[in-house]
């Protein structure tokens, strides 16, 4: 086994809390020196949020869509129940006068239900979303006329306050 002695550098005494205040501006000195970063909280330009409640009045069943909106497109959440769940993913993009749609995780009961939001809000916004659909059973028409329609509610709002 090879030791190697190593430099044996004096440190000066400080002072209690010179080193808490050489260490702030350190930090400050190299968070200036980092101009493309900046704090979450100091965005300009943060997504919207908006969280609605959807009941189907024939069966009974509530569902929760929390829409968040981005300058180039916008993500939806649906999910049936109280808690939060990510559920079947559909991704839709619009191009021109074209709608791409990908499954990126497969639903196990409403996959073209999913689609068909994301392809209609993307052809609305002109740009790309994201739906993410959780429910605990296979959807009557019902269920589907009641979530669709609060969706385009919640996106022709949304137009309407960009205009």
């Amino acid at each position: 086994m090879l030791w190697l002695p190593l430099a044996n550098k004096a440190k000066e005494p400080e002072v209690q809390g010179e080193a808490e205040s050489k260490d702030k501006e350190a930090r400050a000195q190299s968070s200036q020196a980092n101009h493309g970063s900046r704090k979450i909280s100091q965005m300009d330009n943060e997504p919207d949020a908006l969280v609605s409640k959807i009941v189907s009045q024939s069966t009974g069943r509530d569902f929760f869509l929390k829409s968040i909106f981005f300058q180039n497109g916008c993500f939806i959440i649906i999910s049936e129940g109280e808690q939060w769940r990510i559920g079947g993913v559909s991704a839709a993009i619009s191009t021109s006068n074209k709608v791409n749609t990908a499954k990126v995780i497969p639903s196990k009961y409403d996959s073209i239900f999913i689609n068909t939001i994301a392809e209609k809000v993307s052809s609305m916004i002109n740009g790309i979303c994201l739906i993410s659909f959780y429910s605990k059973a296979q959807l009557q028409l019902e269920d589907m006329k009641a979530i669709m329609g609060e969706v385009m509610n919640t996106i022709g709002s949304r137009k309407h306050e960009e205009q």
